[in-house]
């Protein structure tokens, strides 16, 4: 919702009041299954379903365009931190001109994503923000009571439970929750402190302090701007979902099973498998580590044998496993030196099953050895194995990714995906993310779409360099284009101060001669002089080729 826009009941004749209920009705669908986000609006919106105005109406059309720009968002869950905790916040008189109304708001995480949460207006006139503070308090922990109770029912779940934490961004709140003995007036407060009391002598709750900077229930209680929410509900586990990103991009997508907990066959026993996961990126498990300060051993490698070997040594020293940068040295001797890109995925498979250290360039390692096989469709799997360990893919990840598109002839598929990319800013394409959709584009010969796709990046502010120029040019200049390739010759050198390489001046050559235009072709070879631009193996090749279609009289014109 905007929070420069009051709200006010309606005084007048309702508008639409059967399809507002509607409205509500599905935005309230929405809100209970994976929107956290919108909880507050479409709580206070309801308020005025019996009589809606038009700016009513405004406000919960800016509710539906916020969703169907963050249509693809959902509730991700990460499976750690395995602890559930809640937090409790409150607006006190949020609504003056109403009916002096408080909001609660409250939030139960787990595995890394929100599991429960509410925004309600309070049922009765608090006369203090801590009043209203502990009436949110009060909510939560009947909340978090019913979620113990529920949790206590599944078998799986270790027992004895833990009080679930629940935070509170109130001093006061917290010390009233504490304190033996309620000395107020207000009967409805006495009742919600005695509960509060039993539940937290009973062991089923504990409250603790956090600041409102890090409350993560404020957006539940308040209206906030649309970037404060996205903001907020980082730590809910709203974000977009992986299968959502492919939707549209891989045909009838669907993961592949990599049976990651199993161990896999290439040499290794399987007896030196173990079961208990165990994350050892700490520099003092590095320094204890046999395997600290032996960056050599990685280097002296030159057998697949060796290599493998040297992964079940690292593998038996559980539970002090060697780090993360251990492990991408040793994938990188094989897929570097060796070239054993099946080696590499297998190995990476062994360590998701052992629960070994991985963070973006492990994943990075093992996707390039996917797109390398032309198996870019298990490197998404890789993608969703990382998410799971808590690894966000970067720029390179996504870079790897489209060229594997490009390499398997799968240009829209790498299309689709690039435009994914930018519309939901996943990241800040590079120079490198724009040359490999350029060249996957011209490699379909589609010029106009490299063009356009050029000038984004000036838009953008992404300073292509003398690559993108030749792959374009290149482009133009097999499809006979060359006027035009030409043009783009020019604005690169004018306009842009991008000085040319061997590489331009072999494909403007190569065009020229296949169009006869050989007067323009001797001036490019004479220009490359001028510019102490040697010619190499592939300018003699072109002018050799010319030489046997034309014959030596054209050729001499050249010279």
């Amino acid at each position: 919702m905007d929070p420069s826009v009051k709200l006010m009941p309606n005084k007048g004749m309702a508008v639409s009041q059967l399809e507002y209920s509607q409205a509500i009705g599905c935005l309230m669908y929405a809100m209970t299954s994976t929107r956290p986000d919108i909880a507050y609006a479409v709580g206070r919106l309801s308020r005025y379903t019996s009589n809606p105005s038009t700016q009513h109406w405004q406000a919960i059309q800016r509710v539906f365009k916020y969703l169907k720009g963050t249509m693809d968002y959902g509730l991700y869950y990460l499976g750690y931190p395995s602890v559930l905790e809640g937090y409790s916040d409150a607006s006190w008189i949020t609504h003056v001109e109403e009916d002096h109304s408080s909001t609660t708001g409250w939030v139960f995480l787990l595995g890394g994503g929100a599991i429960s949460w509410a925004s309600k207006k309070q049922t009765c006139i608090t006369n203090s923000t801590m009043e209203s503070e502990f009436v949110a308090l009060a909510a939560a922990g009947k909340e978090a009571e019913w979620l113990r109770n529920l949790i206590y029912e599944i078998p799986l779940w270790s027992k004895p439970i833990a009080p679930i934490s629940i935070h509170c961004d109130s001093a006061a709140t917290l010390a009233k929750a504490y304190n033996q003995v309620y000395n107020g007036k207000s009967r409805h407060l006495g009742v919600r402190h005695s509960m509060i009391r039993d539940l937290i002598m009973n062991g089923v709750i504990s409250v603790e302090f956090v600041k409102s900077q890090q409350n993560l229930a404020d957006h539940l209680t308040k209206s906030l701007a649309r970037d404060l929410v996205h903001k907020s509900i980082q730590n809910h586990g709203v974000s977009i979902l992986l299968s959502n990103l492919l939707k549209g991009i891989l045909p009838s997508y669907k993961i592949p099973n990599f049976s990651f907990l199993k161990p896999a066959t290439i040499g290794i026993p399987t007896s030196q498998m173990f079961l208990a996961p165990f994350h050892s990126n700490s520099a003092s498990n590095c320094q204890s580590s046999p395997f600290h300060h032996r960056r050599s051993m990685f280097e002296t490698i030159t057998k697949l044998d060796d290599a493998l070997q040297l992964f079940d040594q690292m593998t038996q020293t559980q539970p002090l496993l060697p780090s993360v940068v251990k492990f991408n040295q040793l994938l990188l001797t094989v897929v570097a030196k060796m070239k054993h890109y099946s080696c590499s995925i297998h190995l990476f498979k062994q360590m998701a099953s052992i629960g070994a250290p991985i963070d973006v360039w492990t994943t990075n390692i093992v996707i390039k050895c996917c797109c390398q096989q032309c198996c870019t469709s298990e490197g998404f799997a890789i993608v969703a194995c990382g998410f799971k360990r808590g690894v966000v893919p970067d720029v390179c990840t996504f870079n790897t990714l489209l060229n594997g598109f490009i390499l398997e002839d799968r240009v829209h598929e790498a299309e689709r995906l690039f435009k994914k990319l930018i519309k939901w800013k996943l990241c800040i394409p590079n120079v490198v993310m724009y040359n490999t959709m350029i060249k996957g584009l011209c490699k379909l010969g589609i010029n106009d779409t490299a063009i356009a796709l050029l000038k984004l990046m000036n838009e953008r502010g992404c300073k292509p360099d003398v690559m993108t120029y030749n792959t374009i040019i290149d482009s133009l200049c097999k499809d006979e284009m060359v006027h035009d390739a030409l043009k783009l010759f020019n604005v690169m050198i004018l306009h842009k101060g991008i000085l040319p390489d061997v590489v331009t001046y072999n494909s403007l050559i190569r065009g020229l001669c296949n169009s006869g235009r050989w007067d323009d072709a001797s001036k490019m070879l004479r220009e490359m002089e001028e510019e102490k631009i040697s010619p190499n193996v592939i300018t003699y090749n072109i002018l050799v080729d010319a030489l046997c279609k034309e014959g030596m009289g054209k050729m001499q014109r050249l010279f």
